[in-house]
């Protein structure tokens, strides 16, 4: 498994909720990738900072997706005010998340 990550910052008011929404918006989307297992979005209202993973089931599904997910990205970035930091891909050892432990909302 592996996950791309991407980092986003900007000076924009309630962070969370932008993500929130985005991230609605991406999820109906990704689940037509071959390979995709889930996303996380993560939010720090201080640092103006935002970063999406994205994980999938071998680096080659994300490569493959990629172009794809870059010019969303971009343009989900634009419209929200903030501008993408980093994106880089990591290999995920380890991941659990417990039955019923996930949150929505």
């Amino acid at each position: 498994m592996v996950a791309g990550m991407a980092e986003f910052s900007g000076t924009v008011t309630e962070m969370a909720e932008i993500a929130r929404i985005a991230g609605e918006a991406l999820e109906g989307w990704l689940v037509e990738y071959e390979g995709y297992l889930g996303l996380l979005m993560l939010t720090d209202e201080e640092s103006m900072t935002s970063r999406v993973i994205t994980l999938w089931e071998s680096r080659e599904a994300e490569e493959q997706t990629r172009p794809a997910r870059q010019a969303m990205r971009e343009q989900i970035a634009g419209t929200a005010g903030l501008a993408v930091v980093e994106y880089r891909v990591w290999d995920v050892p380890v991941c659990e998340v417990l039955p019923g432990a996930v949150a929505r909302g």
